[in-house]
């Protein structure tokens, strides 16, 4: 899965599905700072997908940055507009 998303990346650098299947395969992978990183690229353009937002929250939960993992999500909730805000909150 890595390699086909790293090779759908190069056709599309800002591709959300395969940006989230790329930073969730390196979280799986023990990879935390680059899964990080992709998710806030993945935040960065695709501000109002809130998969991005959900996933680097987790992260940090992972991780025991609990005050990381809020402030992800209480900027999401600015971004994502009204309908995914309450995914968000469930986190």
């Amino acid at each position: 899965a890595i390699a086909d998303a790293k090779a759908a990346l190069k056709l599309d650098a800002t591709h959300a599905d395969a940006t989230l299947l790329l930073a969730e395969q390196l979280q799986k992978g023990r990879d935390v700072q680059g899964a990080a990183d992709l998710f806030k690229r993945g935040i960065a353009d695709h501000p109002t997908d809130a998969r991005f937002v959900r996933g680097l929250a987790w992260l940090e939960v992972s991780r025991g940055n609990t005050g990381a993992s809020v402030a992800a999500l209480e900027a999401g909730m600015e971004r994502v507009g009204e309908k995914d805000a309450f995914d968000l909150l469930v986190p």
